[in-house]
Order: C-alpha cells, then structure tokens, then sequence
C-alpha cells in the first residue's frame, strides 16, 4: 500500500510568486516589453513623405557659386544655396536630412548632389530655423575668378532641387531653385569684376 500511495501522491509546488523560474521569466521580459514599447512609439512618430513636405517651407533662400578650394595656380567654384526653413506642421522638427541636387537648366543633365543634417536642437511649429547652406560636390575650375566672370557668356546655368526627410520617411521636394551668375565675394561693375569690400571691423 505504501508503494502505491507513493505513486498516486499530490505534486507539491510553491506558489508562482515564489517560483525561482517565475522571476527569471520577468527579467528576461521586461527589456523586452520595454524594446516594443519604444519601437511603436517611434513608428507612431515616424512622419510620411507628404507630411514632411507640408510641415517643411522653405524661407529666404540665396543662391550663387561660393569656393571649394583653391590652389596656387585655379580657383573651383561650385553652385550652393543657403536657406531658412519654417516648420509649417503640427510637430517639431529634429534631425532634418536636406539633399540637393544641383542640374543643368537646358537639359536637367545633374552635375552633383550636396546632403547635410541640420535642425540638431527640436524646432516647434511656426518656427523658423537656423541658416542650412547646400553645396554641390562639383562646380568649375579656372585660374582666377576673374576668368569666369570674363567667360560668363560660356557659364551654363544651374539649378538646384532641395529635399528633405526625417528619421522613417522618404524625400519630399521642398523646391527647385535658379543658381545666380554670382560668385561669393565678387562684386561685378560694368561687366568686370572689382574688388570685394573689406571686412567690417567689429
């Protein structure tokens, strides 16, 4: 009889609270849960391309052809556009991916592209941003920047297409933009070029 009672006896086990295994479950969850949390909110806050494209205007933009680099004996310029952006959304605006994309105006042929990231501190609605300067990768090359000026009538006309994007969206085009015949620092008389002011004196 003692074999059999034995055999039929009831498991004796702690209650979940007191189960070692119970609370090795919880720990391995939690970072878990905590992961799936913050990935749908950043899903939620994910914005589309349309919403990037209403939420981003574009505000007192320049263009002209500013220097890459100069050597002893050339000079390269490239076209570039600086711009202001308001946030005309209902969200703030950080971490802001603008990509421009620089062409020819007679055949849309690209020359380059220039990217930056800009918008590091969040921008709230109706607010307007910092100065976002755009450069394109490749420009022209001459021994002085006198000599474009004298062969302006040979200097192809650009434009410059700008879009933006946020952490989970795609491009939205904010806008495309004439490239000036203006080189940064060179003031134009009557056809010749003339010296560039001196530096204001703080």
């Amino acid at each position: 009889m003692s074999e059999e009672k034995s055999i039929f006896q009831v498991e004796e086990r702690p209650p979940l609270l007191k189960r070692k295994s119970f609370y090795i479950f919880l720990l391995a969850a939690v970072p878990i849960i905590i992961a799936l949390f913050f990935l749908k909110r950043t899903i939620q806050e994910s914005m589309t391309a349309e919403e990037v494209g209403k939420s981003i205007q574009i505000v007192h933009q320049e263009t002209q052809w500013v220097d890459k680099q100069a050597r002893p004996r050339e000079v390269t310029i490239v076209p570039s556009i600086t711009f202001r952006i308001r946030n005309t959304g209902v969200r703030a605006l950080k971490n802001v991916a603008f990509l421009g994309v620089f062409k020819f105006e007679e055949n849309d042929e690209v020359l380059n592209d220039g990217y930056v990231v800009a918008i590091k501190t969040p921008l709230p609605p109706g607010e307007e941003s910092e100065e976002i300067t755009l450069r394109c990768a490749n420009g022209y090359t001459a021994t002085s920047k006198k000599a474009f000026i004298d062969n302006m009538a040979n200097w192809k006309r650009m434009k410059v297409a700008v879009s933006a994007r946020v952490y989970g969206s795609q491009y939205a085009l904010l806008g495309v933009y004439p490239i000036k015949q203006e080189i940064d620092g060179v003031k134009i008389v009557y056809g010749e070029e003339a010296s560039p002011p001196p530096p204001s004196q703080n």
